[in-house]
């Protein structure tokens, strides 16, 4: 390889960053200690970010140690290294000993670093010591009490900052939403619109979530014009979240249309959209989803088949939820898994097959939960095998005598005249 000077290194330095490519960045170290590039101040601060993007300290430090002159930009690469990798507390060390001096960078590295490991009180002691501060301060704060779940004082932060930007707006908006303050999300996303700032993809996916929770379709159509113009409903993030808030809100139709719009679909959208369109009562066209994802060239998974069997159980259909219980073993390799089971003790009790459905709780290769006993239990007493109910329910209320469910069988299968039947019981 032929020598490409300092500018032709800080490119391909830049691209084993961004690739994350430690081998080829040791490769292109070694040339560049052997055309004496490694003594350039600009090239070492770029090796000293490769190797921390690699995740390879002790050679990120190795070259911090041999430079003979560490500007600022050099103590801030050693110090983000380090705070990138976890190593918060080396990385303070670093920043209470640096000889040159410290910049605003320098202040907002350390500070993020401890509000993105949730350290509240370390952060805000740096930041209530910071002069200068800028957006990329008061945002790393905001998202230090946020993360923390104290949302008063991350919106107090908010409404202080002189210039918020659409990251400070989004980190408030996304705290609300992820602590389930979700009308405080929408308001805020109403607020952050009328001050003329565009939504990014993470602001958006965080609203809707907000949307979803309390199941607020009419924010989906007032920010969907702006969703469609700019395309970002096609995206995995951003259209899953959209046909979950509609299919939640029962708008099937609406979450049909921005299924069908998305060019990245994934096996979590395809489960999405399945699982909306079961739980609306429509089996069938659910089943008619599994048959399009496998055309699509989409795998199933186990959430997929969980979906698909609730499917089944709406309808009532047991063989055809046999079928499908078989084939998700055979045909695509995917394991059973409890709610599998629980699913098809659920169908096989409310056809009648009621011995059946023990049959396969006893034949599971896991221990029968409280869930799957309380399944049986239910579908025999709605069968009238009150004998069999009763039995169920005790056991479960034997396994978890905190769930009510069981009680409250014992209570209906006594009103059904379980005296008479020998039960002699009180709830």
């Amino acid at each position: 390889m032929s020598d490409p000077g300092a500018s032709g290194y800080v490119v391909l330095l830049r691209r084993c960053i961004a690739g994350r490519d430690l081998e080829g960045g040791r490769r292109l170290h070694a040339q560049i200690v052997r055309s004496g590039w490694h003594t350039d101040l600009f090239v070492a601060n770029l090796l000293i970010q490769m190797y921390g993007a690699c995740r390879s300290i002790a050679s990120a430090m190795a070259v911090f140690r041999e430079l003979r002159h560490r500007d600022t930009v050099a103590w801030n690469a050693m110090i983000q290294a380090l705070a990138e990798n976890g190593r918060i507390e080396e990385a303070r060390q670093v920043f209470d000993s640096m000889t040159a001096p410290r910049n605003l960078s320098s202040w907002n590295t350390i500070i993020s670093a401890y509000a993105q490991a949730g350290l509240v009180d370390r952060a805000r002691e740096l930041f209530d010591q910071t002069l200068d501060k800028n957006v990329v301060t008061w945002t790393a704060m905001m998202h230090a009490h946020g993360q923390a779940g104290e949302l008063r004082e991350a919106r107090s932060i908010l409404d202080s900052m002189p210039e918020p930007n659409i990251v400070s707006w989004t980190t408030m908006i996304t705290a609300y939403a992820q602590h389930g303050a979700s009308a405080d999300a929408i308001q805020l996303f109403r607020i952050m619109d009328l001050e003329g700032f565009q939504p990014t993809r993470v602001t958006i996916v965080s609203v809707l979530f907000a949307a979803t929770a309390i199941q607020d379709p009419s924010l989906a159509h007032h920010i969907l014009p702006d969703i469609r113009h700019s395309g970002l409903y096609r995206e995995g993030a951003v259209g899953n979240s959209l046909v979950h808030l509609f299919g939640r809100s029962g708008r099937l139709d609406d979450a049909r249309e921005i299924f069908q719009g998305m060019i990245d679909r994934s096996t979590v959208s395809w489960n999405i959209a399945i699982t909306a369109t079961a739980k609306a009562g429509h089996g069938r066209s659910a089943l008619q989803l599994l048959e399009s994802m496998a055309l699509d060239g989409c795998a199933p998974d186990a959430i997929t088949f969980s979906c698909v069997l609730f499917a089944w159980s709406h309808i009532g259909s047991l063989e055809l939820a046999g079928e499908c219980f078989r084939s998700m073993q055979q045909d695509f390799e995917v394991e059973a898994l409890v709610e599998h089971f629980v699913a098809m003790i659920d169908l096989l009790a409310r056809a009648g097959r009621a011995d059946s459905a023990e049959e396969l709780l006893h034949s599971m290769p896991y221990e029968p939960d409280d869930v799957a006993l309380t399944t049986l239990a239910v579908a025999r007493g709605s069968g009238g095998e009150v004998g069999g109910a009763a039995s169920g329910a005790m056991a479960v209320m034997e396994m978890s005598p905190e769930r009510p469910t069981a009680y409250v069988l014992l209570s209906s299968l006594s009103k059904q005249g379980g005296r008479e039947r020998g039960i002699g019981f009180r709830v």
